[in-house]
Formats: C-alpha cells, structure tokens, sequence
C-alpha cells in the first residue's frame, strides 16, 4: 500500500483522470485501517497504486471498504441538517454543508458569496437581511405612541451603513370592532378552509402512498410464490433412476441371529417372531432393507436441519422443511486417513454441516459394511487440504462460527467456501496431541504465517466458551428472520407428493411381499390355521377372526420391523429418517384394517397421501388371508425343531445371568402382583406355585444377604 492513491472520476479509466482524493505520502507503511474524507461528486472511487511490474507487483486484499455520504440537500453526520438554498445545484460537502461549485445568484448582492460559508460578503439584495440573506426585512413604528390625530410623519430606517428615508407614514386610528370581529372569523374560516384542503391532501397522498407499498409488497411476494414454483416444478423432474446408482449394495446386512433375538426379546416385542429370521433373509428382507435405503437416500438428497430433523424430502408434515434454501450439490475427493493415494468421490450440499458431511462420507466409503463396522463421524475428523491458508480443520463450531444475540450458527461447507471437487481427509481424532488450529473456538491469535496455521498449539488458561444456542438452517434467530423473505409454508406441501411418488415402487414392492403366499413361513401359516380352527370350534365372526390375524400379522410382526428397521438389520437409523418410517408403519397397519377412513380437504396430509394407495392395498389384502396354504401339525414341529437346534447352535446365553436380570426386572418389582395372581388361578393353586414362588424368593435374599 506503500504510496498508494485514492480516485473520485466519472470514468473508470486506468489509470484515473479524475480528481485525486488522496495520495499516500512515501516514505513509511501506512496504517493498514484507514478513514478518507473526499469531498467530491463521482461514479467511482479507484484505488490506484502503480509500484512494481506485472509480475513482481503488491498484492492489496481489501477487507472492507465503507463509503459514507449523504443524499441531495442534506449534510451532517448523520445526515439530518438541511442544505442552504444558495448552492449551485444543491450539492454540498457532507462534512460541513458548504457548496460544492458555488453560490446561485439569488439573494445575494451583486450574486456575490463566500462558497465554504454561503455568507452574502457585499450585502443582500431588496428586501432581504442577514448573514444569508434569507430573512426579510421588517419596520415596525412605536408601539407607544398614542394617536391623537390622523398626520403624516416622515420615517428614515438605517440599515448597516445604508441611509434611507421611506417616506410619509401615518397612524391609522381604530376601526369599528364590528369590522375587527368580521375580519377575525374571515380569517379564521379561511384558515379553516384552507387546512382541511390541506388535511384532505395529505390523506390522500398517504393514501396512494400506502396503496403503492401495498402494490410493491404484494409483486415481491409474488415473485417469491413464482421463484418457489419454479424450483419445485424443477425438482419434481428427478425421478428414482437418478438415485438408484446410490441404492446399489453388496448385501444386505442382516443381524446375527442373536442380536435378533435381543431386539426382539427386551424391547417388548412379540417371541413369535423370533422364528421367521430365515425367512425374513430369505424373500422379504431384502424389500425392506431397499425399503429403508430408499427413505434414506432421497431424504438425504436434499437439506436437512442438523438441529430440528426438518428436511425437504420427506413423507411428515411436522418434518417438512418450510421454506426456501438455496443450495448446490457439490463432490469431495475424500482421501481415508490422509495419506492414501485413492480417493473416495462423495456428494454433499454445501448446506450440509460437517457432521452431515462425515456422516455421508462414512456411508459411501463404507456403504457394503453393517453399521457395527463403520467408524463413528463424532470420532473422526475433516481436514480441507486446499484451504486459502494451506490446510484446514473443518468444525461444526469454531470461532469462525457466526454469533448472534447469544445463538451461534452451525458451519456448513458454503460457510467455509469449500468448492466443488475438493479434496479433503477424512481421519481419526487424535485425542492425545490434538491440534487446534488458527479456527479452533478456544484459540488465541498471535502474528503467524499461513503455512504455520496447522501447527499453532492450543494456549493454556483458555476458559470454556459458554455454552450458546445453535441454529442451523430452520430455527432462525429472530433478527435472522426479520431479513430473510417471507416463504408460505403450504407452498412446499407437494414435496410430500414428489417424495411419496419416488418411493412408490419400493412401498409397493414392500406390500407384495408381505402379501405374498411363497414367502408366508410355515409358523405363520400354522398360527392361521389355528385361529381358523378356533373360529370353527367356538363359533367366532369372521371379521373378528380376521381382525386377530391382522393384529398379529400386520401390527406385531411386520410394523415393527417397518418403523425400527436396527431391529433386523445392522444399521444406525438417522432421526430424520425415522418419521417418514413411522408413518409407513402406519401405512402397512391402517391397509390391513377392514374400514377405510373417509378423508376430506381437512383431513391430515398422512391419510391424504396414501388414501388411494391404502384402497389398492386392501384389494390385495382381502383374498391374502383366504388363500393360506394349510400347514400340518408334523411340518410345523420339524420347523420348530430345527429352529431348537439352530438356537443351541447360534445362541450364547448365560444362563444364571438370564434368570437373574428376569428376577431384577419382573419378580422383585411386580412381586406381590405375580403372587395374588397365582393364587387367583385354580391350576396354578392347585400346585401350590405361589408358595413355592416364596420360597425362591426367600432363598435368593437370604443368599444375597449372606454375601
């Protein structure tokens, strides 16, 4: 910056031919921060500094740039002190209100005036007095003298050092105060008259004033409603092959077999399904697993609020993203561990947080292993190895982060200005000599050089940053809001359509398989028969009957495995994918019931959704539970004896491990509920199991007391 110059022109000629405002005088660094005042009319402020060659040249990184003026007729520091009338054009220095190109020739005498103070040096013309000449001259006779009689005397005004003799004047004796009272009331109607024209202007002036920003307001909104219809109606055009590349897998990963029986055992589900793991494998797993990766992906696709859950590619109303959020998919050359020559390409937003962005980076590099296999992103850590300052450690929050009114926004990769195809590494923390670098939130800044950035050491004695709010994408700051356009929720209701019509052919592909007679395993069938045998036996109403088998069929078994799918498969459901989950559990559950509900324009977006789908379904369900192939009682036990033997290969429990969570979780706490019932039934009475339930119990507190 050393001798630079500063430019006000017309043109933006290099170099400047206009008036030079400033020039840095050599020799000496100057400040780097400074304030310019340049009195001067123009388009363009130019920084010009020619030392050096093409080659070798300064390089000048203007932080902020602030020009400061005011609007035409008004000058002061805050611009509120109204300009004299005297200058050329109205134009005038801000600073001090003097002209810019001289006085007009009005007032003054001879149209002579001092420019920088507008003062009248040689006087004012006829009529006019003061420093500006902006005051009209006034006589007034003596309010003393007493009229006796109507003569003429003669009056001489001085002025400065001008003589003047004005001529005969003579007081006017009083009038009749008739003629006083009527000239009053005159005025005053006039005054009135002329004030309620006035008012009724203003009225109206305010009027269209108020009808045009109405105008203005309702074009803007407008324009928003169109700009959001576009961007729909363009992302209404992706259809499910632009994301099957994304559904590609090498497997499906299923549970071991004993994890299985865990989720099945202790989070209250029905033991029955314990049996139908090889079948699940088999035929209908693996709809339910694209099922789920279908959810997953095109919920992923597009933002997604880190915080609230809300994204814009969802099937739930309450985890809609209501509003507009420009965003770009961009590619990252994700390189594992920081020092390998093969780079995983993963596509991210530039939304995305960098939690999001290691999340999807994980689930593409390892997208054929079960989630048991996949490193936690909370242990890993990203570094942009083609930063500005060489390479950079990318955080949710560092002190980079924008604060406002005590929120604090997440970082996402447009705040970073991380561009398309760049590279990055992926690593593990290391949690022993973890570096904090020039970005970290508890970093204390010194002179450095940019290649020193990722060496700089964490000072000692930092204090805790306390704890603030976070805000992402959704819930806004309230300041925040009041700047962003206004967006109408209800516009982006059909992106609940689009996402329910890419999911179409896995839903459906789903429900055939659960409707499907090849793949009903022989415990299923066999429980159906049962049931049907007990319909004939005892007489029971068909629809009642039917109704056991869908709350058994539909509700116990298959709704579960729909809404947590970590039950079957070893993945790690994300929170914004679980809604749309639950609401396809309901789905699979209010399809299988025998009446349909009437829906209307008030019912709710879920039921509006899947309406016709549900009648469509049902035409599938009604002749399911007719066609059952039978199973008899020497199928069913051979089925049951190989599931015996498989669990006495594949299961690993200890037994007196077993019996003693049992003991904690159901004897001790319902102790006295399990005993009354024993003794209410006759069988179990009969046997004395109340008594000798007792006596367990006595015996395991004697033996616990004892050790």
């Amino acid at each position: 910056m050393d001798g630079f110059k500063l430019y006000v022109t017309n043109t933006s000629t290099i170099p400047p031919d206009g008036y030079l405002c400033y020039e840095d005088p050599d020799p000496g660094l100057p400040n780097i921060t400074q304030t310019i005042p340049c009195n001067q009319l123009g388009k363009y402020v130019i920084y010009y500094d020619i030392k050096g060659d093409e080659d070798y040249g300064p390089i000048v990184e203007l932080c902020y740039v602030s020009i400061n003026g005011c609007r035409k007729n008004l000058w002061g520091r805050n611009c509120t002190q109204p300009c004299s009338e005297n200058c050329i054009e109205n134009h005038f220095y801000p600073g001090n209100g003097s002209c810019i190109w001289g006085c007009k020739d009005i007032n003054c005498l001879n149209d002579v005036c001092d420019k920088d103070t507008l003062i009248c040096t040689e006087g004012c013309k006829g009529g006019r007095t003061g420093q500006y000449c902006n005051k009209y001259a006034k006589c007034f006779g003596d309010s003393k003298m007493t009229v006796t009689k109507c003569t003429p005397e003669i009056y001489k005004v001085d002025v400065g050092n001008i003589k003047a003799y004005i001529g005969d004047l003579q007081y006017k004796a009083d009038s009749n105060i008739l003629t006083i009272t009527v000239g009053i009331l005159t005025a005053a109607l006039v005054t009135a008259v002329v004030t309620g024209v006035l008012a009724v202007v203003i009225i109206r002036k305010k009027k269209r004033r108020t009808t045009k920003e109405f105008r203005m307001e309702l074009l803007t909104r407008e324009e928003i409603i169109r700009e959001a219809s576009r961007e729909e109606f363009a992302d209404a055009q992706m259809s499910i092959r632009d994301i099957k590349s994304d559904l590609v897998t090498s497997r499906v990963p299923f549970c071991n077999y004993q994890t299985y029986i865990l989720h099945q055992l202790f989070p209250n589900q029905d033991i029955t399904t314990n049996i139908l793991l090889q079948d699940l494998e088999s035929h209908s797993g693996m709809q339910l697993f694209m099922l789920y990766k279908a959810v997953q992906t095109i919920v992923e696709m597009g933002p997604i609020d880190a915080l609230t859950g809300n994204s814009k590619n969802t099937i739930s109303e309450e985890k809609l993203l209501k509003m507009r959020i420009k965003h770009q998919t961009m590619t990252l050359q994700i390189d594992l561990n920081g020092n390998s020559d093969q780079h995983y390409p993963v596509n991210v937003l530039d939304c995305d947080t960098i939690s999001q962005v290691k999340q999807k980076c994980c689930a593409q590099i390892y997208k054929n292993k079960p989630a048991s296999e996949i490193p936690n992103s909370n242990e890993l850590s990203l570094e942009w190895q083609e930063g500005r300052a060489g390479k950079l450690s990318l955080n949710d929050i560092d002190n980079t982060s924008e604060r406002n009114s005590g929120l604090v926004s997440l970082n996402t990769l447009k705040h970073y200005m991380v561009t398309d195809n760049s590279r990055m590494a992926l690593m593990y923390r290391q949690h022993d000599e973890e570096e904090a670098c020039v970005n970290s939130s508890r970093f204390g800044t010194q002179s450095v050089r940019s290649e020193d950035i990722a060496l700089l050491v964490q000072e000692k004695g930092d204090e805790e940053e306390p704890e603030t709010h976070k805000w992402h994408l959704s819930n806004l700051p309230d300041d925040v809001k009041s700047t962003r356009e206004v967006d109408y929720g209800d516009i982006f209701l059909n992106r609940l359509f689009q996402t329910k019509l890419l999911l179409a052919d896995y839903i459906d592909s789903t429900f055939e398989g659960l409707v499907d007679q090849q793949s009903l395993s022989i415990s299923i069938r066999y429980f159906f028969c049962m049931l049907d045998r007990f319909g004939k036996d005892y007489k029971i109403d068909s629809e009642v009957l039917q109704s056991w088998k869908i709350e058994c069929y539909a509700t116990q078994i298959w709704a579960p495995l729909i809404g947590k799918p970590d039950i079957l498969f070893d993945v790690n459901v994300p929170g914004h994918v679980e809604p749309c989950l639950d609401i396809l559990r309901q789905v699979v559950v209010e399809s299988f019931t025998q009446t349909a509900h009437e829906v209307n324009k008030e019912s709710p977006t879920q039921q509006l959704l899947f309406h016709k789908d549900k009648l469509r379904y049902r035409d599938l369900i009604d002749p399911f539970f007719t066609r059952v192939i039978p199973v008899t009682d020497k199928e069913f036990w051979s089925e049951i004896d190989e599931m015996s033997n498989k669990q006495k290969a594949d299961l690993k429990f200890s037994r007196q491990s077993t019996l003693d969570q049992l003991y904690q979780l159901f004897i001790v706490k319902y102790r006295r509920e399990i005993i009354d019932d024993l003794e209410d039934i006759e069988e179990s009475k009969d046997l004395q199991f109340a008594n000798k339930l007792e006596e367990v119990i006595d015996l395991i507190e004697e033996t616990s007391s004892d050790s």
